[in-house]
C-alpha cells in the first residue's frame, strides 16, 4: 500500500524524524531568560560600603548651574555650595549676570538666610522646618549634606532588608523598610564601585517623598561622586544641580559657616 506514490513503510520511518525536527526547531526559537552577571554583596556588606562612601566626604565644594522647577514656574542660575561634615552648609545662588539671589549659611545649629531680591534676612534654629522654607525639601541638614554628594543616610534598625539584582540597569537594588512600615528606602547602586545612581525615600503618612537621581560621575582616588544631582518631591518640585567643579575633602575656612548677616538688613527671627 502507498500514499501518493510513497510506500507506507517509508512514511512510518520518516514520521519520527519529522517529529524530532519539529521539536528541535521549536526549541531553537525559545529565547532563554537573561542571566544576571552582577555579583552581589550581602545586604550587610552593601550597607557598610555605602556608609563608608558617604562618611568619606568630610568636606566638599561644588560650583555650577542650578534649576528649580515648580508649579510657580522655573528658576535657573548658578550655585556655589560648600559643606563640612556632618551638617555645616553654605550655599550661594546667583541669577542672570551673576547677580546674587540667595545666601544660606548654617553651622549645624543656627541658620542664616539673606534674600537679596527682597532685601530681607532670616535667622533661627537650623531645624527641618526652617530649612524646608528655603530649600524646599523637608529634610535634616545631615540628609541634605549627604544628597549633595550623591549619598543618603541609612539609619539602623530596618525591619526588612532586601538586596536583589536589577540586571536591566546593571545595578543592585537595596530596599529597607523600617519599624511599623512607616518609612522605606530603595537604593539602586553599582555593586562594583558602590556609586549610588538612584534613591527613593518615602515616609508613610509624612511629608517626605523624594526621588533622587545621580549622574555624570567624577572618578576619585577612593570613590566616584556625581556632577549632576536631580531631586524630585511629592509637591511636584524638581531641583537640578549640575556641577562644573566638584572637590571632595578640600580645606575650607571655618568662618565660612558662621551664620552672620550684613548690618542694616531687616532680620526676621525664625521659630
Amino acid at each position: 500500500m502507498s500514499f501518493s506514490g510513497v510506500p507506507f513503510k517509508l512514511i512510518r520511518l520518516l514520521l519520527p524524524l519529522a517529529s524530532l525536527g519539529f521539536l528541535l526547531g521549536a526549541c531553537a526559537t525559545v529565547t532563554p531568560k537573561p542571566v544576571s552577571l552582577i555579583k552581589l554583596p550581602t545586604a550587610a556588606q552593601a550597607i557598610e560600603r555605602l556608609e563608608d562612601r558617604r562618611l568619606f566626604v568630610r568636606s566638599f565644594a561644588m560650583q555650577g548651574e542650578i534649576m528649580l522647577e515648580s508649579d510657580q514656574g522655573e528658576i535657573s542660575g548658578e550655585h556655589l555650595i560648600q559643606g563640612a561634615y556632618p551638617n555645616r552648609l553654605r550655599a550661594e545662588v546667583m541669577g542672570p549676570f551673576g547677580r546674587p539671589v540667595l545666601l544660606l549659611i548654617s553651622d549645624g545649629r543656627w541658620l542664616a538666610v539673606l534674600d537679596y531680591r527682597a532685601n530681607k534676612a532670616y535667622m533661627g534654629q537650623a531645624s527641618q522646618r526652617n530649612l524646608a522654607r528655603f530649600v524646599g525639601l523637608n529634610l535634616s541638614l545631615e540628609s541634605v549634606y549627604a544628597l549633595l554628594t550623591g549619598s543618603v543616610m541609612v539609619p539602623p534598625g530596618a525591619e526588612t532588608i532586601r538586596l536583589t539584582a536589577a540586571p536591566q540597569l546593571d545595578l543592585a537594588s537595596l530596599k529597607l523598610v523600617y519599624t511599623g512600615g512607616e518609612m522605606d528606602q530603595r537604593l539602586l547602586f553599582d555593586p562594583s564601585s558602590y556609586s549610588l545612581h538612584k534613591a527613593f525615600l518615602h515616609e508613610r503618612g509624612g511629608p517626605v517623598d523624594l526621588e533622587a537621581v545621580f549622574d555624570d560621575f567624577q572618578k576619585g582616588a577612593a570613590y566616584s561622586y556625581p556632577l549632576e544631582v536631580t531631586l524630585k518631591d511629592q509637591g511636584g518640585r524638581t531641583l537640578v544641580l549640575s556641577c562644573d567643579s566638584l572637590k571632595i575633602n578640600p580645606p575650607l575656612k571655618e568662618d565660612a559657616f558662621r551664620p552672620q548677616l550684613p548690618k542694616g538688613v531687616p532680620v526676621e527671627i525664625l521659630p
